[in-house]
């Protein structure tokens, strides 16, 4: 009977595995793209990792992502700000408050506010004046969230403020000498140090956010021009950008980075960039990677913060207008506001964002690692099994909602996988698929299977449910 139904049996292994192979996509993988669908309020977009939210700019406001399936799950409208909110030119989440901070320029008052936006109740429970004016470059947002304090790189008058959250006043500004670059600076949460890039001076002011005054300066750079700055906590180092032009007649620039060891504020090391202004940079210290990208070029550079050196370039379809890294879910989300687009880059995530791994809650029994490696040396190596991985990735999110809620359901689907694993446990690496359908999987299995996927269904979109129907059509 199996012979005979060799195709209805590969479509239903097909979305058996679809459904439920688990596994950890490659390091720096592109994971997807989040559409915004309609328009959004600025350039930024910001992640609080306590919550696994991400907020990002479409949706006709800001759409609200759930970082365990990475879907759009809800809007915060434009109308919150009933004063209108301007241009937004960056934001901030504090994962400790559960807040996001905004800076926004208010082209009808003539002034760049402040605004702190509360997600849950999607109300603005505070607002203040950074300066009058409009136009320039805007303000930079710093947070340190480890104390909470928030600190505005104010670039058009060359001012660092720093917040009172208590007041919701500033409750000092300092002067730099020189001039700021574009707003740039990274935080170091440990030591509440700030460092923010002086273009004038070529030199990096560090400011002490105790003392709210600049203690050092850092100084031997060459070519501190556009954004770029990022501090990593893994390594105590400073990412700084720089280029400068080497030929006036061909119109040749050189890129790099410079990384500071924020231990001594010494530059210790000097990275080459691609050809192409670095636009800004963000890290991710549970993987000890810093993520690059530029003003004109599609691409994302990804370094080793180890060894200092580069380990991957991505591409991708179009720069992106900002960057924000959820360190615990190993997710990196990049925003394209003219395509209203997040695109998500895996980069060490295992889960739950696979279907098995929130089946099986992560257990540390080593039946995940046996679907793992069934997927990377037996399904990898066909062209229907790469057809099958990808399936799985596109309707993953859809199938864990399913399941999360119904608790009767995710039982079933557990007991059918743990079978599944103790069975491809046990066939031969070097076994042809179709060997492994005909051979390996036993009646009752897939009878298993096609009612744990018959129950899905019951719940699922139509394009999940045509997929299930069309693997299940002939079965009995």
């Amino acid at each position: 009977m199996i012979k005979q139904n060799l195709k209805l049996l590969n479509a239903v292994f097909a979305c058996m595995v679809a459904l439920f192979l688990s596994g950890i996509i490659s390091a720096q993988d592109i994971e997807g793209v989040i559409e915004g669908k309609k328009g959004g309020m600025g350039w930024a977009i910001g992640v609080n990792t306590a919550t696994n939210r991400v907020y990002a700019p479409g949706c006709g406001g800001f759409c609200v992502i759930d970082g365990e399936i990475n879907e759009v799950i809800d809007t915060i409208p434009e109308d919150v700000f009933e004063s209108g909110y301007g241009f937004i030119t960056d934001i901030e989440v504090n994962s400790n408050l559960n807040l996001i901070y905004i800076a926004s320029q208010m082209f009808e008052l003539d002034a760049v506010l402040l605004f702190t936006l509360d997600p849950e109740s999607k109300t603005v429970v505070n607002s203040v004046k950074i300066r009058d004016g409009r136009g320039g470059i805007g303000s930079k947002i710093v947070l340190n969230q480890t104390n909470d304090q928030v600190y505005i790189i104010n670039v058009d008058d060359n001012k660092v403020m720093f917040l009172d959250q208590k007041t919701w006043r500033f409750a000092k500004t300092i002067a730099l000498d020189g001039c700021a670059t574009f707003g740039e600076a990274a935080v170091n949460a440990k030591n509440n140090r700030v460092y923010v890039t002086d273009f004038c001076a070529q030199a990096v002011n560090v400011i002490d956010g105790s003392k709210r005054a600049v203690v050092n300066t850092i100084t031997g750079f060459d070519g501190i021009k556009d954004k770029g700055a990022v501090f990593n906590s893994k390594t105590n180092s400073v990412y700084i950008g720089a280029e400068k032009q080497i030929d006036f007649a061909t119109h040749t620039f050189d890129y790099w980075l410079y990384v500071i060891d924020a231990n001594s504020n010494q530059i210790v090391d000097i990275i080459t960039m691609e050809n192409d202004t670095i636009w800004t940079m963000a890290a991710n210290p549970a993987t000890n990677h810093i993520f690059v990208w530029y003003k004109e070029l599609p691409v994302i550079t990804v370094i080793d913060a180890g060894t200092n050196r580069i380990i991957k370039t991505l591409q991708i379809d179009e720069p992106p207008d900002d960057i924000a890294v959820n360190p615990e879910s190993g997710f990196v989300y990049l925003v394209d506001v003219p395509h209203l687009s997040t695109t998500v880059i895996n980069d060490g995530s295992s889960g739950p964002q696979c279907v098995a791994s929130f089946v099986m809650d992560n257990k540390p029994d080593g039946k995940l690692d046996v679907l793992r490696d069934f997927r990377d040396n037996t399904l990898a190596n066909t062209l229907t099994g790469l057809g099958l991985i990808k399936l799985y990735y596109k309707h993953s999110g859809e199938v864990i909602k399913i399941l999360r809620a119904n608790p009767e359901l995710k039982s079933n689907a557990e007991d059918t996988i743990k079978a599944l694993t103790d069975i491809i446990g046990g066939i031969n690496k070097d076994s042809a698929l179709g060997d492994i359908i005909d051979y390996s999987i036993p009646g009752w299995l897939w009878n298993d299977i096609g009612n744990v996927l018959a129950d899905i269904s019951k719940f699922e979109s139509n394009e999940l449910r045509d997929a299930i129907e069309v693997a299940l059509k002939d079965q009995k």
